[in-house]
């Protein structure tokens, strides 16, 4: 970061530079206010990317840039279900032993409420049920579940686009982004924003204790609402062996593009950066450097009164005076 000035402040004099003092980003003079940032989660199922991102946005917030997160799981659930893939057999289900087919009585699918056509016949399913897919929905050779997610996926792109362009400053594509195809489409969506930056960001993760704590935590996503744990879990097991078929990992092809990237491995035993140049991912690879999931101590301690202190004096190293002992 590099600060324009005519003059020298005096020496004791401590003044913040402006936002249009500083040099940001691939060599191009820009401001704090102009500089874009669209950070790009890569990684499969399991990952902890979702709690990643939430960390990172707090802390860019923190130093405040307009952050938000856009997840694409969320959109690809409102999207609701295709005709080539099955919702998970109602065999699998709790029904608690509620009778079916009665206003406000169990859904036969799960324990949420069932809805009722208007002839007062139960529908084929709930709001829950109609919105959630099993794991041949992510299944690499379900060609009409890919377009759904591929669409749903560059959707949720525009929408941080124009968000992006109405004002804010980082934008995070929280989703698997699993593949090279997918990668592509999203680099390419990007040339035509000339003031927007990518950053892929990917997380790996080789640890089975860790995946296996996670993969507990995804059965009580909104995909498995009233569905038995074990039943849950042998699903996102079978999703996540779907997403292990399609996933490569970031290297050659995004390097050819000459795009950013960043790749944290086992919970940040090792970060690889690779072509950081901006600004803004400069910051959000420092943070991910720093990160640490695990809960610890911090003790923050304050000395006594200093001489300088007393004095009225900011900074060295002077000795504690008299009132400070």
């Amino acid at each position: 970061r590099a600060v324009r000035s005519s003059s020298i402040p005096h020496a004791n004099s401590l003044t913040a530079p402006s936002s249009d003092m500083l040099t940001l980003g691939h060599g191009d003079a820009r401001t704090d206010s102009d500089h874009k940032l669209v950070v790009v989660m890569v990684g499969l199922p399991a990952r902890g990317k979702s709690y990643i991102v939430k960390k990172l946005k707090r802390y860019l917030s923190w130093l405040g840039f307009q952050t938000k997160i856009f997840n694409v799981g969320d959109r690809r659930r409102l999207a609701g279900s295709t005709d080539e893939h099955e919702h998970v057999p109602p065999s699998a289900r709790h029904t608690n032993g509620a009778s079916l087919g009665h206003a406000g009585s169990a859904c036969a699918d799960c324990d949420s409420p069932s809805g009722m056509s208007n002839n007062g016949m139960q529908t084929p399913s709930c709001t829950h049920c109609a919105t959630r897919h099993s794991s041949s929905f992510f299944d690499p050779d379900n060609a009409r579940a890919k377009q759904i997610r591929e669409q749903v996926a560059l959707d949720v792109f525009e929408d941080l686009l124009r968000w992006l362009q109405a004002g804010g400053q980082i934008a995070i594509h929280d989703a698997t982004n699993s593949t090279i195809e997918r990668r592509s489409a999203l680099i390419s969506r990007l040339k035509s924003e000339a003031d927007v930056n990518l950053l892929f960001v990917e997380s790996i993760c080789t640890d089975k204790d860790i995946i296996n704590r996670n993969i507990k935590l995804k059965t009580q996503s909104p995909d498995y609402v009233g569905i038995d744990p074990e039943v849950a879990e042998a699903d996102f097991r079978a999703r996540l062996r779907n997403y292990e078929r399609a996933y490569r990992t970031i290297g050659a092809a995004e390097e050819k593009l000459d795009v950013q990237y960043c790749k944290i491995i086992d919970v940040g035993k090792k970060v690889i950066a690779y072509n950081i140049q901006g600004f803004l991912e400069s910051q959000v690879v420092f943070y991910l450097m720093n990160m640490n999931l695990e809960s610890r101590v911090i003790y923050v301690t304050r000395h006594g009164e200093s001489e300088d202190n007393a004095a009225g004096r900011i900074g060295g190293d002077a000795s504690l005076a008299p009132n400070g002992t």
